[in-house]
């Protein structure tokens, strides 16, 4: 899923979450990655969120460097859709990850008792 609109100032403004890009390795050959891109003009933003600026409106704000770029009103939702999916999905990796890794050192600790330290470089 995609959005694109242009600024009054001819500036194309791109949200998109990738789901796979080249290898670094081997160009020819597709990696699993889950990425939110921004793409402002040529500028490739690292992250940003929507916030309503007091003389502005709602304007997407770069994590990085403060800049910012109005929403259409047409847009509003549907970007506000892609931020909260893409933090939602996120979130949910992460706790994943946290609980892979809880599983992990639970079974570590078991293996200790069992095994003693030997069996485990400390």
């Amino acid at each position: 899923m995609a959005i694109t609109w242009t600024t009054p100032g001819n500036t194309k403004i791109s949200l998109a979450i990738v789901t796979e890009q080249p290898s670094l390795i081997d160009q020819r050959v597709t990696v699993p990655c889950y990425d939110l891109q921004i793409r402002v003009g040529h500028a490739v933003w690292g992250g940003a969120e929507l916030i309503e600026h007091p003389q502005h409106g709602t304007v997407l704000k770069a994590y990085t460097g403060g800049s910012m770029v109005k929403v259409p009103a047409e847009d509003r939702a549907a970007v506000a859709a892609l931020l909260a999916d893409y933090n939602a999905e996120i979130e949910r990796r992460s706790q994943t990850s946290v609980a892979a890794d809880r599983a992990y050192q639970a079974h570590r600790a078991v293996m200790r008792k069992v095994l003693g330290t030997a069996c485990v470089d400390e």
